[in-house]
């Protein structure tokens, strides 16, 4: 399938949702629970939202941001700034995290550094996670 096909700019579900409220709690001049906020593994931007995006980079405002926060928080900041809502990906085949139990059927693995042992997420490094799912047949 085509991800440029499908409705939608970015993954947001409970992951993200978690992550937005931090965010807001962290930043709560930039972060806003009304507006988007998009997962960071893929994004897809028409023209159109690229342009409203892009008239709210001013700066120095992109400094805010720690390495916990720094694309998804500029991202977040901006759909602020543009007054961006929902455009959500229906489902989360284009951005399945590595260590979820269903990535086989999914369009795109996000290869994270944790991996899923017994149901439990335990820290690894991206290469081993990798590796581990070249071996299973599920990516090249």
């Amino acid at each position: 399938e085509n991800v440029f096909e499908h409705e939608g700019v970015g993954l947001h579900e409970p992951m993200q949702e978690g992550c937005a409220k931090k965010m807001h709690y962290m930043f709560p001049n930039v972060g806003n629970l009304k507006y988007s906020y998009w997962g960071g593994a893929i994004w897809k931007l028409d023209l159109e939202l690229r342009k409203l995006l892009r008239a709210g980079i001013l700066g120095n405002e992109l400094k805010l941001f720690t390495d916990e926060f720094y694309d998804e928080g500029i991202m977040h900041g901006l759909a602020v700034l543009a007054k961006v809502k929902g455009r959500y990906f229906p489902n989360s085949r284009w951005c399945k995290s590595s260590y979820e139990l269903d990535v086989a059927d999914s369009y795109m693995i996000h290869v994270r550094h944790r991996k899923l042992i017994k149901g439990v997420k335990v820290p690894s490094t991206k290469m081993m996670v990798y590796e581990g799912l070249a071996a299973r047949g599920l990516i090249a």
